[in-house]
């Protein structure tokens, strides 16, 4: 349409300038939108993130070979309870309560609108002053999940790699600690919601065990029993903390909370390491329970 004294040239760049006002906005919300999938697309493709707490300076402890570690296996379940009420801060109380050296962590989020769009893994770094290490597996249209890791003193190593997974990227993070001179893996895990994908990640494992040959202590949310068959090849060479524990508290079920019924998430040893005690802390601050275990290298004598 074409006005009163106007030719057709003009009106058509007062159409294009129509258009332009009008695709303004969708353009720059485009724009915000095509950053953010960079932007999250740059975190996955970081292996790990580690978070030191500014508290403890450069002052980290040293154990001797014969220290007790304390060890804690959780899923936190984004942060949230089973009704999905923001507990990221309830999180990291029980955490400061149990005062755990140890810490394998499954379900962390970074930039969860449920929970403030804090940094979970940092949170937990800086209210518990232990070394943080996460690693992101699955983006979320915004916030990232993966696992994390929380240790009491600075890490020798560390590693993570992904495993291959069904509907979602599943990985293992692992650091090390020396207990004297003999250094301790540590690793963190959470399997998959199918046994052929549990028994994959099951081979990866036990792979990097025999790889590696330190004593280590896996932790995680294994979606399977500890008899599970899937299992079978990690149980041939280690041992599962509540099967070997010299004092056990409670029947080891963690999941769900409101009523456990399921050993879903274990603590297992490989190695000359001994269990002195395991236990499940009620809470309610997640939709799983907490197990936490007291362990040590096995004497030299």
């Amino acid at each position: 349409m074409t006005y009163w004294g106007e030719t057709m040239l003009d009106a058509t760049e007062r159409m294009d300038r129509r258009l332009l006002r009008s695709s303004g906005p969708l353009i720059a919300t485009a724009s915000i939108a095509a950053l953010l999938v960079v932007l999250a697309l740059f975190s996955l493709n970081k292996s790990h993130y580690t978070t030191k707490p500014l508290a403890l300076g450069s002052s980290y402890p040293l154990y001797p070979r014969n220290a007790v570690l304390r060890v804690v296996s959780f899923n936190i379940h984004a942060g949230r309870d089973a009704s999905g009420n923001d507990r990221i801060d309830d999180v990291a109380r029980l955490l400061c309560d149990l005062q755990p050296d140890l810490v394998g962590l499954q379900e962390v989020r970074r930039n969860d609108p449920a929970t403030r769009r804090v940094l979970q893994d940092v949170v937990l770094s800086s209210k518990t002053n232990m070394v943080a290490l996460y690693q992101p597996l699955v983006w979320m249209l915004g916030p990232t999940q993966g696992n994390a890791i929380l240790s009491r003193a600075y890490p020798q190593a560390e590693r993570s790699m992904t495993m291959t997974g069904g509907s979602e990227r599943r990985g293992i993070l692992l650091i090390s600690v020396k207990l004297g001179n003999t250094e301790v893996d540590f690793i963190n895990v959470h399997l998959g919601l199918s046994r052929p994908e549990r028994s994959e990640q099951i081979q990866a494992i036990v792979d990097l065990l025999t790889e590696r040959g330190n004593p280590a202590i896996i932790a995680g949310d294994f979606n399977a029993r500890p008899d599970s068959e899937e299992l079978r090849p990690l149980a041939a060479i280690c041992q599962e903390a509540w099967d070997i524990a010299l004092i056990k508290h409670g029947d080891g079920n963690t999941f769900p909370t409101s009523d456990p019924r399921v050993r879903a998430d274990q603590i297992w040893v490989y190695g000359p390491i001994e269990v002195l005690e395991v236990g499940v802390v009620e809470t309610d601050v997640s939709d799983h329970l907490p197990v936490v275990a007291s362990i040590r290298l096995r004497s030299l004598l």
